[in-house]
């Protein structure tokens, strides 16, 4: 069996709530806890990608942006529904009326 190292608080059925600080497009810290939003995935921080006319974007800057914007000056909840398997908590979040994940997704 092998010890969780999350603490209680990212247990699901929780919440937290504070102001945030992004890591990407679907991952963001509540002060010292990783919250990944639960059911979408975002381009990693340094990916690029391929827009339709054939020229390369960073989209994971982009989706960083995307969420910053969502989030700036604003104080997020997040219900903790999982972890993954690096014990990081998944989340429905919430900026005031914002979902976040759907927003994110949309």
């Amino acid at each position: 069996m092998i010890a969780a190292t999350y603490g209680t608080s990212l247990l699901p059925g929780n919440s937290l709530t504070g102001q945030v600080r992004v890591v990407d497009g679907d991952s963001l810290f509540l002060g010292n806890d990783e919250v990944r939003l639960f059911g979408i995935d975002a381009p990693e921080g340094r990916q690029v990608c391929t827009a339709s006319d054939g020229s390369a974007y960073r989209c994971g800057r982009s989706a960083a942006k995307a969420l910053r914007d969502l989030t700036r000056n604003r104080e997020v909840s997040c219900d903790v529904v999982s972890t993954d398997r690096y014990d990081r908590a998944l989340g429905r979040c919430r900026a005031g009326n914002t979902d976040l994940n759907l927003e994110m997704v949309r």
